[in-house]
């Protein structure tokens, strides 16, 4: 069996996994020594990390970097010399050449051109088992999670409030955006959330949890806010990334701190750019509490205490970061995560070349010697 393919498949594997687990110590390092970063910025490092991953993996010819070491030079044994002559010819020449062969070398030579699978082959099929069957795995229960979505659709209904679909559409003319997505109510959701990627449905509580006032213009707002950043779309890379790379454990930390970033940035978006209140909307959050994460979609309570608490903390008032530093980290990011690297050995040097030897002298011949005399 060929395995060619799948070694230099493997291979990319590994160096892409490599290179995310730097971008990504990269990325935390930035975040952690620059706490008034944007949540905005944040958010497109963290996105960036998704792309070097999903990219990394689809080139198939990476930047080489010489950085290793390079092989010392192995002299050929008599041996390897003997399989490497034998192996193209026929096989009743090959039969021949090993019956004339010594015989502590039968061995090795029938060894090299023996028709077993070798144990990298193997290996090779071994590990690309198990990683298509985890990428199979996850992408059943991706599987599942639509069907959840859609079965929370089913269970929905369409807005009957004349008034607040109205004033929905108007909300999303101001944001800049074609048309407002689908309201409907659903009693099996705690918080507004947008499902659906291709064509979102915006879901509000109704009964019990269903919000009035102030909370639900801040809520739409929110969600509104989502739509006009696209996120939606701009969150299949991360989910694309994590079904790739479901084994390592540095890139679901960046699909998570990807989605917290974009969390807060919608926030400071709805703070900062429509005014409003950082005390009415920290009530809000605190109202709609910790939930579940929507499948297929985002919501406006957060998924975990420490989520919610980091937003909280977000919300305060803050030195910003200068524009020319954020698009200047950015664009280092990008450079890195576009162009996928792969470490290679450096080139054996060439051998000096041997020096001449000196002529030999060259030696006069003897003068004959005179006859004797008689």
């Amino acid at each position: 069996m060929d395995t060619t393919m799948l070694i230099a498949l493997l291979e990319r594997l590994g160096w892409t996994s490599l290179q995310t687990a730097l971008l990504v110590g990269l990325v935390y390092l930035v975040c952690k020594r620059l706490p008034s970063l944007s949540a905005a910025t944040r958010c497109r490092l963290w996105w960036l990390v998704s792309l070097q991953a999903v990219f990394g993996l689809a080139w198939s010819q990476p930047l080489q970097l010489a950085w290793l070491p390079a092989p010392a030079e192995v002299a050929m044994t008599t041996t390897d010399l003997a399989a490497d002559a034998i192996y193209p010819l026929a096989p009743e020449a090959s039969a021949q050449l090993l019956a004339a062969a010594p015989i502590d070398q039968t061995h090795d030579i029938a060894a090299s051109i023996g028709t077993g699978a070798s144990p990298l082959a193997v290996w090779a099929l071994a590990l690309a088992a198990l990683w298509l069957s985890g990428v199979l795995l996850m992408a059943w229960r991706t599987f599942g999670e639509w069907r959840q979505c859609r079965a929370l659709l089913a269970a929905a209904h369409p807005c009957e409030d004349a008034a607040l679909v109205q004033a929905l559409q108007l909300a999303a003319d101001a944001h800049g955006l074609r048309r407002a997505p689908r309201l409907w109510m659903s009693a099996q959701v705690d918080a507004p959330q947008l499902v659906g990627p291709l064509r979102p449905v915006l879901l509000l509580p109704a009964g019990a949890n269903a919000l009035q006032g102030d909370a639900l213009d801040l809520a739409l707002t929110h969600e509104l806010q989502h739509l006009q950043r696209r996120d939606l779309q701009w969150g299949l890379l991360p989910a694309l990334a994590q079904h790739l790379f479901f084994f390592h454990p540095l890139l679901r930390m960046a699909v998570r701190e990807y989605a917290q970033a974009r969390e807060e940035a919608v926030d400071a978006a709805v703070v900062g750019q429509h005014g409003a209140s950082r005390h009415a909307y920290g009530r809000l959050l605190l109202q709609l509490g910790v939930a579940p994460a929507p499948h297929l979609g985002v919501a406006s309570a957060a998924p975990s205490t420490t989520s919610l608490k980091r937003r909280l903390l977000s919300l305060q008032p803050r030195r910003s970061c200068p524009r020319v530093l954020a698009a200047a980290l950015t664009t280092l990011v990008l450079a890195l995560s576009v162009a996928p690297m792969q470490l290679v050995a450096a080139p054996v040097p060439p051998t000096p070349p041997t020096p001449p030897s000196p002529p030999a002298a060259v030696v006069a011949p003897a003068a004959p010697k005179a006859p004797a005399a008689p």
